[in-house]
């Protein structure tokens, strides 16, 4: 099933995203395991796997592996798994908050198959959503892929005028992926594009659309403030990925139930509490060395998975040292600073407007979007959640205390919502800059950083990787999935003797 390619694996290679022993290890699996469950075979025989890490990919490693025959052991530094599947229950009375992942994308379907194989039930936002956009001091409404209506002094160019606001930020997106070729191609980006594209944010490649400052901001207001240090390039593989994407879904109940889905299957194999402080590779097997409860302890094992965020790469010793790519590659490379402001109000005065469904608000004042996280949720109450990335995050994040970020943002709100502190109730920020298992959201590919996402895909010795940073879809549940198939894929082929280790 995993068939043996000769290939040339140089130390470092700028042609591709994809890191050539990574294709090698999938084999004639390499489109499945983007779209498929597969049927691993079962070629483990018992070997140990020790897998850093219990977010989604590290979850999901554990389980394949143990379907293709191995005995996986997951060392998780919390007591809760799921890392940025993180749904807040039991702080706004019945209803709950999503702090990580919010929504799933008809398009991610590793996500959904996921979710239907663990038998969760899943809910659809709804379609023909109205959203209040707030932009350059100009408040009005646009229908979801329908009608805007933009007031007669908002400067856009007449074409511009002639469609919705999210249709207009789709088609400038459109605009600039049309020109990159197929993200899926193994030898993605070609050099030329990757040429175009140098030293571009995404905002700024939207210059090359002829699109008026106004859009921009449009754009700006529908995507956040990350399109301003997201490489254009990066981003454009995203958007492409997803030009499909028309339906946008939710798990009942709370998208952790998935996390903690995997994590009931694998109860035996988790051991909770454990920070990881050294990895050892040896050419028969592996060691890893960690802390419980202020004691020291070890596991030996045949390969180890990492699927630790990359900036926490940076804190675990590994001897041999991680290669000077993949240092550079998670130095470099920075995670993204995000805060979620919560807002609950005694009733869902934005519905009065007819603005339902998930977003509720695209805007270019500090608090960016705002997310109805109550919109599949019964009750009268509702909560909406300002997404806040980047500068806007960080500066938030230098406010003394969380009431003053609350404070912060519902006074911003009133701006474009006046009578939103006449229903407020309570509120709560969450900063994921400030979680020591992440510092920050998700990887942020800045300009001229693709190049980068191979060495981080790259294994080392007997340790392969996995997580949203080894791949375009960083940010998404569906990225940590594709990458934890890889990461399978990888270690049945050392197992099956196809691909060798490294070391």
């Amino acid at each position: 099933m995993f068939t043996e390619r000769p290939i040339d694996v140089p130390q470092r290679s700028f042609a591709s995203v994809y890191d050539r022993r990574r294709l090698a290890a999938a084999g004639e699996m390499l489109p499945d395991l983007w779209n498929t469950l597969p049927e691993w075979p079962s070629v483990g025989g018992g070997r140990r796997v020790i897998v850093l890490g219990g977010g989604i990919s590290g979850l999901c490693t554990a389980w394949s592996l143990r379907k293709a025959g191995f005995e996986p052991n997951i060392l998780e530094r919390n007591d809760r798994t799921g890392g940025r599947f993180y749904t807040l229950r039991n702080f706004f009375g019945d209803q709950y908050a999503e702090l990580g992942v919010t929504r799933i994308a008809d398009t991610h379907v590793l996500t959904l198959a996921y979710a239907r194989h663990f038998g969760l039930p899943i809910l659809e936002y709804p379609l023909d959503a109205t959203q209040l956009y707030y932009v350059m001091g100009h408040r009005f409404l646009s229908t979801s892929r329908g009608k805007a209506h933009y007031p007669e002094d908002f400067p856009l160019t007449p074409e511009e005028r002639d469609i919705d606001a999210e249709s207009l930020n789709l088609q400038l997106a459109a605009k600039t992926f049309s020109v990159i070729g197929d993200p899926r191609n193994a030898e993605w980006p070609p050099a030329a594009v990757r040429s175009d594209f140098s030293g571009e944010t995404f905002y700024r490649s939207l210059d090359r659309t002829g699109a008026s400052h106004a859009a921009k901001e449009i754009c700006r207001a529908y995507e956040g403030t990350e399109i301003e240090m997201f490489g254009g390039l990066a981003w454009s593989a995203n958007q492409k990925l997803d030009a499909k994407w028309f339906h946008t879904y939710a798990i009942a109940g709370g998208n952790d139930r998935l996390t903690t889905a995997f994590a009931d299957d694998l109860d035996d194999c988790i051991v909770r509490n454990a920070q990881v402080e050294r990895v050892i590779s040896r050419k028969d097997g592996v060691t890893v060395e960690f802390t419980r409860q202020g004691e020291h302890e070890s596991i030996e094992g045949d390969f180890v998975v990492c699927a630790l965020p990359h900036r926490i790469l940076l804190e675990v010793a590994f001897d041999p040292p991680l290669s000077a790519p993949k240092h550079r590659a998670a130095s470099e490379i920075p995670m993204f600073t995000v805060t979620r402001l919560n807002f609950q109000f005694s009733r869902r005065f934005w519905e009065d407007e007819g603005i339902l469904g998930l977003l509720v608000a695209c805007t270019t004042t500090p608090v960016e979007r705002l997310w109805d996280l109550t919109s599949l949720q019964p009750g009268g109450s509702g909560i909406l959640t300002a997404y806040v990335q980047d500068r806007n995050a960080a500066a938030l994040d230098e406010l003394p205390t969380a009431a003053d970020r609350i404070e912060f943002g519902l006074k911003t709100m009133e701006s474009f919502f006046p009578n939103a502190r006449q229903y407020f109730q309570k509120g709560l920020s969450f900063s994921w800059h400030h979680q020591p298992y992440t510092r920050g959201g998700w990887p942020a590919f800045r300009p001229d950083q693709t190049d980068l996402i191979s060495d981080l895909q790259r294994g080392e010795g007997r340790v392969v990787f996995c997580g949203d940073h080894t791949c375009l879809y960083t940010g998404w549940a569906q990225g940590a999935l594709e990458s934890a198939h890889f990461a399978t894929a990888e270690i049945i082929a050392a197992a099956s003797g196809t691909v060798q280790p490294t070391i």
